[in-house]
C-alpha cells in the first residue's frame, strides 16, 4: 500500500499577511480540528484568528538565511486551542514540513502530527 494523500487548502495569502513569503499549505483535517465549536464561537472564538495565530508560530520557527542546498526539514509545533462549553485548554501537535519542490520553490505544509500517516498533499 502506498502513502495515503491528504487534500491540503492553499493559505499562501494569510501567510503573506503573517510575513511568510513561502507558500503555506494546510490540511484539512487539521483544519477541522482547529474550528471551534458552536459555543467557542458564539463568543467570538473564529478559525480565521486560529490560522493566525497558528501562522505566527510558523514564523517564529522559521530560519532567515539562503542555503544552497535543498531545504527539507520537519517540525514539531505545539498549538494551543480551547475546548468548550467547559473553558478548557487542549494542545495540537502541528508538523510544519518545509521542502524545495521543482526548482527553488519551498513549499510549507502544516499536518496534525497525531494522524499517523504524513502522506502527500493534493492541493
Amino acid at each position: 500500500m502506498g502513502q495515503k494523500e491528504k487534500h491540503c487548502i492553499d493559505i499562501h495569502e494569510k501567510a503573506e499577511e503573517a510575513g511568510i513569503t513561502n507558500p503555506v499549505v494546510i490540511d484539512s483535517g487539521l483544519l477541522k480540528m482547529m474550528t471551534p465549536n458552536p459555543y467557542l464561537a458564539s463568543i467570538g472564538v473564529s478559525l480565521e484568528e486560529r490560522i493566525k495565530n497558528l501562522l505566527g508560530l510558523v514564523k517564529a520557527n522559521l530560519h532567515t538565511g539562503k542555503d544552497s542546498e535543498k531545504v527539507e526539514k520537519k517540525y514539531y509545533i505545539p498549538f494551543m486551542v480551547l475546548k468548550g462549553p467547559l473553558v478548557k485548554e487542549d494542545f495540537l501537535s502541528v508538523i510544519m514540513n518545509i521542502e524545495t519542490k521543482g526548482e527553488d520553490r519551498t513549499v510549507i505544509t502544516l499536518l496534525p502530527a497525531d494522524n499517523g500517516d504524513s502522506g502527500e498533499c493534493a492541493v
